[in-house]
């Protein structure tokens, strides 16, 4: 062992026998603020001079770095947890912020060795001092760095010996509110309610993602492995619904147009381990709103992993039922979507059919379990290609000729009925130019069609039906489900809502407004005085916001409509009250609301939005102008931004050059205080003269009086100095 090891184990057992027993204030804080050092890896020679005398010096610091955190950072961190005390915590110097040091020893260093050391902190039995601090620092640790756990997984080398860490950090991830609630149940913070707790996890795994596929763009290497198992363990866990409800709408809008996000889903669903392996993909499927999707997220998995064969294309078709026909449909799309696998929709189709038509399952199986079974053979039958049908129609009429001898013969007449619109769709999806098969009439004897013949039994069987729901459905699925495209919920409200209400015939109106009168007549309260409501205030759950990055963070949050629409309700007025906050964050602010999208169809939101930005290229017109006229001709913004950003700048400079604007900028008036102080000005004379001049003009008569100019407020021209950055900018690239 070399020198600088040892000297660095001299320094760590001394500091933590200064700890031990804190009893010089200085001490503590240099011994807390050398360790914090070393867990940031920030050397900083005022506040490092302890370790100097160890020959700790800023030439070997980094070397002492990597040696704390590989050889002496986990057991630092567990001396400090065991020291939680009320007692200790006590004797930690207050004027130097002893507390905040210590904290900032755990926040401030490697995050997934801290996750360790307090998630095995917080399993020990009983509720304690120690417990509700380790709880504490896990929620400020999870808040600042938790994206930073993944993505530091998925930069490690398959032999990093930090591999061997995977199943600690995902075991503590996945279980982590459950862990927590179990020991304080009702004081539990509300960040580690699953409904809290899983959907921020999710969105850091959906970031890493994003950093995954920028680093393969760049020809980078990079792995999802981690990440892999961390979704399978949550939806092991019991957070499949939240987990796929948080990461597949945004994922989706990537998969239709880049073929790089399809490269890292397929990869990433790929290594999930075969015993998670249902529990990710069953509400995968549920969720997905077209099979193509599935396609993008499985690839050809399906041809490699035997349990993932068996999973769709025997436990959820032929043992389980569901209510959603999506559930088949995203199936049997899937399979049909790739030559390669095209082979295994025929196949699943022959394995349908038997045990539709088996005597045996159709005794013993419920009308639920045999329904489901007969969308999935009529949704197979919807994705069979017309090169297959010649030779699978001489494949399938023979067993087709058997299942309708079972169900022609059951005393159940919903299982005759399935049986014969089954056989309906069937024929007439192979044989689409032959006999045309009808059951209209009674059928005694035998049954035959295309050459093949059925013996039904000596009785009479009723073969004319009725067409109920089920029989509908089951009609319809003869369709091939189309793609929706990423806003597919966003267009299709609009047009029923427009087709409602263009529908209404004006006799209908005419009808309702007659009955209104007379059931008003009827029921009258006249002599009921109706509360006066004109003040109320529309209440919502959250807040209005107050400050300017509370205000940013609620319109990045979209997933909250009432929050985005009070949030971009006040944020014009925000940036006017804090001009010198909004200096500050007024590029990044001016993004967020660039890219905004009204997905609530929110009333005013255009209006909103434009009013914010153009407040905000007001307040710091250099820097947003510049960032708008760039962003003009970048990539990836579609006509409707591009027009918005020369709307802002129009309009910012519009009301930069008004001397009566609302422009709060630095030190500059508002047009509240310039109209006051007019408005003083004409209120209260200056001097004895204007009182006489005003008695002299007031008893003055006069002919004629000619047209009394205003008298003008001189204002500063705050557009000047900017002018450039408004239009430069738009004029740099326009010749190309």
């Amino acid at each position: 062992m070399d020198d600088n090891c040892l000297n660095l184990r001299r320094f760590v057992r001394q500091s933590l026998n200064v700890l031990s027993q804190p009893r010089n204030d200085a001490e503590v804080t240099s011994t807390l603020t050398c360790l914090l050092h070393l867990a940031s890896g920030k050397y900083h020679k005022q506040y490092c001079q302890q370790l100097a005398h160890f020959d700790i010096d800023q030439d070997n610091f980094l070397f002492a770095v990597v040696e704390f955190h590989k050889n002496h950072y986990v057991n630092v961190l567990e001396f400090l947890v065991d020291r939680f005390t009320v007692e200790w915590m006590s004797l930690l110097p207050k004027r130097e912020n002893g507390v905040k040091l210590l904290n900032q020893i755990f926040i401030k260093g490697p995050p997934d060795l801290v996750l360790i050391v307090l998630g095995q902190s917080i399993s020990d039995p009983g509720v304690s001092y120690r417990l509700n601090k380790c709880i504490d620092l896990l929620e400020q640790l999870l808040l600042l760095h938790i994206e930073d756990i993944l993505w530091n997984q998925c930069q490690l080398l398959r032999d990093d010996p930090l591999r061997q860490l995977w199943p600690d950090i995902i075991k503590f991830l996945a279980t982590i509110p459950d862990r927590v609630t179990a020991k304080q149940e009702k004081e539990t913070s509300l960040f580690f309610y699953p409904i809290q707790y899983v959907p921020y996890l999710c969105q850091a795994i959906y970031k890493c993602l994003q950093k995954v596929h920028d680093r393969i763009q760049l020809d980078q290497s990079c792995s999802v492995e981690f990440l892999s198992q961390l979704v399978g363990k949550l939806a092991t866990t019991g957070y499949k619904e939240i987990l796929w409800g948080t990461l597949l709408p945004p994922i989706e809008n990537h998969l239709y147009s880049d073929a790089i996000w399809c490269r890292v889903c397929e990869r990433w669903i790929s290594q999930i381990p075969d015993r998670c392996l249902e529990s990710v993909i069953v509400p995968l499927i549920e969720q997905a709103s077209w099979y193509g999707i599935v396609g993008k997220f499985l690839g050809d998995s399906v041809l490699n992993n035997q349990k993932l064969r068996f999973l769709l294309m025997n436990k959820l078709l032929l043992v389980r039922h569901y209510q959603q026909s999506k559930i088949p449909q995203n199936i049997l799309g899937y399979l049909s979507n790739s030559p390669r696998t095209k082979h295994l929709l025929i196949q699943t189709l022959h394995t349908l059919i038997e045990v539709w038509g088996d005597s045996s399952v159709l005794k013993h199986t419920s009308y639920e379990k045999h329904f489901y079974l007969s969308r999935a053979i009529i949704v197979c039958l919807a994705f069979i290609e017309d090169t297959d049908k010649a030779r699978l129609k001489n494949e399938l009429l023979p067993k087709l000729m058997t299942a309708l001898q079972c169900h022609l013969e059951s005393a159940l007449p919903k299982i005759r009925h399935l049986g014969m619109v089954v056989a309906e769709c069937l024929t007439s999806t192979l044989d689409p130019d032959g006999e045309e098969l009808k059951f209209n009439a009674d059928i005694l004897g035998f049954f035959t069609f295309g050459g093949c013949s059925a013996q039904l039994a000596s009785t009479k069987v009723a073969t004319k039906y009725d067409t109920d729901e089920d029989l509908k459905q089951l009609k319809q699925l003869l369709i091939k489900p189309v793609n929706p495209g990423t806003s597919y919920t966003e267009r299709e409200l609009p047009e029923k809502l427009g087709t409602d209400q263009g529908n209404s015939a004006p006799e209908q109106v005419a009808g309702i407004n007659t009955e209104t009168k007379e059931i008003e007549e009827l029921d009258s309260d006249d002599d009921l005085e109706p509360y006066d409501m004109s003040e109320d205030v529309k209440m919502t759950k959250f807040k209005t916001p107050v400050y300017l990055r509370d205000c940013m963070e609620g319109l990045i949050s979209s997933d909250e409509p009432e929050r985005v629409e009070t949030c971009i309700q006040t944020a014009e007025s925000l940036v006017y009250k804090h001009p010198a906050n909004a200096i500050e964050i007024a590029v990044e602010f001016t993004k967020v609301l660039l890219h905004l999208q009204d997905n609530y169809a929110m009333q005013g939101f255009s209006s909103s939005r434009h009013k914010a930005m153009v407040a905000l290229a007001c307040v710091a017109p250099q820097m947003v102008a510049e960032y708008l006229g760039k962003e003009f001709y970048a990539r990836n913004y579609n006509i409707r931004q591009r027009i918005d950003i020369l709307e802002v700048l129009s309009a910012a400079a519009q009301k930069l050059t008004n001397p009566s604007g609302n422009i709060v900028s630095g030190t500059s008036k508002s047009s509240e205080m310039l109209i006051h102080e007019v408005t003083r000005e004409k209120t209260e004379p200056d001097s004895w003269r204007e009182i006489v001049d005003k008695r002299i003009e007031a008893k003055t008569r006069r002919f004629s009086k000619g047209r009394l100019a205003a008298a003008s407020v001189e204002s500063e021209n705050k557009f000047a100095p900017v002018a450039g950055y408004f239009f430069f900018p738009l004029l740099q690239v326009f010749d190309r």
